[in-house]
């Protein structure tokens, strides 16, 4: 969690953010607003703000539950058998 590629990687944690950030401040500002110059900036910046901060959150989440080990268990091969009273072959 402490790397640099994670941090700072292609798809790290910055990046997200960022993303997020941008998309939040879009996304608010279109469906507010019929009006550039009218936006309330200072609401816009908190929410974006807020959903980057989650989003960082979420990958400190993730990262800490993809360190966990999976179990791979093979399940036992399954025979046919025929119902009772059916004579004829097993497809």
């Amino acid at each position: 969690m402490l790397t640099k590629h994670f941090w700072l990687g292609e798809s790290g944690v910055l990046v997200r953010a960022i993303r997020t950030w941008a998309q939040t401040a879009i996304a608010a500002i279109g469906v507010g607003q019929t009006n550039l110059f009218t936006v309330d900036l200072k609401n816009t910046l908190a929410l974006a703000t807020s959903a980057a901060a989650v989003s960082v959150l979420m990958a400190l989440d993730r990262n800490t539950a993809a360190a966990a080990t999976v179990t791979v268990i093979k399940a036992a091969p399954v025979t046919e058998q025929l119902q009772a009273g059916y004579e004829g072959e097993a497809r």
